[in-house]
């Protein structure tokens, strides 16, 4: 690209995935997996109680539901370390690709070209930048594993109790506007904390 072009966000995100995408599979994978399987322990138990309380005499007893119960646990204890795994090693490795572009470019900058930002700004851009760049394409899979798990436990619920389940996500539902009100705020606060970082940061290096 030249210095006039810009890449949209989407685009960049996709590159920084096609980077390393087997990481980026694994770890997609493996917090789809775990977060989603929140669920099924909770089916399994409804299912002891079910047999508990006589309700249903069908199907795996109580000593099979427990094992089930433990060996689902124990799949997502393991997929965890695949989770904690693949993320660190995507985020440290497109963080190490986008340093290395960052400083390439400014290596090829004319020496008598003044840096497009305050010295402090430039070095924070090496650090908190590329981490929270590295770290976005990484909440696309967690978003979906976090709106594909409540999405089957509401439908759980509602086919047990609907009156219940209406009264207990109403009140999720009505706190949502506030939440995105206040994310706006503390996102003004982190722009002001970026500024200020820049400016001690870049006192500091001229100091």
């Amino acid at each position: 690209m030249t210095k006039h072009e810009h890449m949209a966000t989407g685009p960049f995100n996709v590159r920084l995935m096609r980077y390393a995408p087997g990481l980026y599979a694994v770890y997609a994978l493996s917090i789809f997996l775990f977060l989603t399987g929140q669920v099924i322990p909770g089916i399994v138990i409804k299912a002891i109680f079910d047999r508990l309380m006589g309700h249903e005499a069908a199907g795996f007893g109580i000593p099979a539901l427990i094992a089930l119960f433990v060996a689902i646990e124990t799949a997502r204890f393991a997929i965890s370390f695949s989770e904690v795994w693949s993320y660190g090693t995507f985020f440290l490795t497109t963080g190490a690709l986008l340093r290395r572009n960052i400083l390439a470019a400014i290596m090829r900058r004319p020496g008598a070209v003044p840096m497009p930002v305050p010295s402090g700004a430039a070095v924070n851009r090496f650090r908190g930048d590329v981490d929270q760049t590295s770290d976005c394409p990484t909440w696309f899979p967690h978003v979906a594993a976090y709106l594909a798990g409540p999405a089957v436990a509401i439908v759980i619920m509602a086919r047990i109790d609907l009156t219940i389940t209406i009264f207990v996500f109403l009140p999720l539902l009505a706190a949502a506007p506030v939440s995105w009100l206040a994310w706006n705020r503390f996102r003004e606060y982190i722009s002001l904390e970026d500024r200020a970082t820049d400016e001690v940061t870049g006192f500091l290096a001229e100091a």
